[in-house]
């Protein structure tokens, strides 16, 4: 009896086992679902909540070298950004405010000077344009419809995005301290995971990671910074009304690929066109053409040098693929993102091909 129970017990000991694993991978796959999703609703907050994060662990890391505990450190470190952006909104704000203001403070008066803007530059068009465009695609009633059906839709239809925002404003400062305060320990439990022939391959992937992000970041606020000071001067100088403004859009719109410097082109000339005449828009396009050519010649070879190494046919498709499915603010990752999986991809094929693995 006892030789005939023993098949059956190896059978039962065979499918409880299958069982407990089934439940344990069913366990995890159903908590990676679950986690996936909150991801997925809580993206924007996340991505935000690791840029800021990754901009204060410096500091942080400063303060707890004096002595602070972590937890102290952390939490005067985000202290004193949301004092400098307390003393930043002061500023800005009200300047910010005081353009907009002026510039709808009227809206009929507006439209008149919009409806101008689109005769000047049917004027301009022609000779240079195909008649039947002049007089059709540039018709100035029909862009004034087409510019109010966009500004219709661009305006929020109930005040469902209020929930949105208030979500987001209250996790993303609980996410960037959880950043701030468990970074390290995050970061050596997942290296801890890694087995250890691969554990020199993963170190140099989160490093390659690290000082990817950090060169975009700090290349990009430079060329921002620069881009603003010169448009703003310029602007100011060849007196186009809403130059705070103008310089803004076009600094902004021009950290975005390829499409970025015609869309700040496109923004300042439209406010050039508004005024009678349209007798600053050679003026305006010229300031433009040389925060352009300083971006070209001196920004980007020196200021952005190395920040990322990427083809750039590879880098247009990415521009391209990330724009379609994440808009604006895909096509301004997208560069630098393709840049870290292509690294990433050549350090695993040194390091596994090492290995014999490929």
């Amino acid at each position: 009896m006892s030789h005939e129970s023993a098949p059956v017990q190896g059978l039962r000991f065979e499918i409880s086992t299958l069982i407990v694993q089934t439940a344990f991978f069913g366990l995890v796959l159903a908590f990676l679902i679950f986690m996936a999703a909150g991801v997925t609703m809580l993206a924007a907050p996340l991505a935000l909540a690791f840029l800021i994060a990754f901009a204060l662990n410096p500091a942080v890391d400063f303060l707890e070298s004096l002595g602070l505990p972590r937890i102290l450190a952390t939490t005067l470190a985000l202290l004193l950004l949301v004092a400098a952006l307390v003393l930043l909104f002061e500023f800005v704000v009200p300047l910010a405010t005081a353009e907009v203001r002026a510039l709808l403070e009227d809206e009929e008066q507006l439209k008149k000077r919009i409806y101008a803007g689109l005769v000047n530059l049917q004027s301009l068009s022609r000779g240079v344009l195909p008649e039947s465009v002049v007089l059709g695609e540039l018709a100035p009633d029909k862009n004034l419809a087409r510019i109010d059906e966009i500004a219709g839709s661009l305006l929020p239809k109930d005040f469902a995005w209020l929930g949105d925002a208030l979500t987001y404003a209250i996790i993303t400062p609980i996410l960037t301290f959880i950043f701030l305060l468990q970074g390290q320990e995050i970061y050596r439990s997942l290296i801890g995971m890694v087995p250890n022939r691969y554990f020199e391959m993963a170190v140099a992937l989160v490093n390659n990671m690290r000082t990817q992000i950090i060169a975009y970041l700090r290349g990009l606020s430079m060329q921002w910074l620069i881009m603003l000071v010169i448009a703003g001067a310029g602007f100011y100088i060849v007196g186009l009304p809403y130059a705070p403004l103008a310089a803004f859009l076009v600094a902004t719109t021009n950290l975005v690929p390829y499409l970025g410097p015609m869309m700040g082109l496109v923004c300042a000339a439209g406010i050039a066109l508004l005024q009678p005449g349209a007798a600053l828009l050679a003026p305006t396009l010229a300031v433009i053409g040389v925060a352009q050519l300083v971006d070209n010649v001196f920004t980007q070879p020196v200021v952005l040098a190395g920040s990322v190494e990427i083809h750039p046919v590879i880098a247009a498709l990415a521009v391209i693929a990330l724009g379609q499915y994440f808009g604006m603010a895909g096509m301004l990752v997208a560069i630098p993102l393709a840049s870290i999986v292509l690294v990433s991809i050549e350090i695993m094929y040194r390091q596994l091909k090492a290995f014999g693995v490929i």
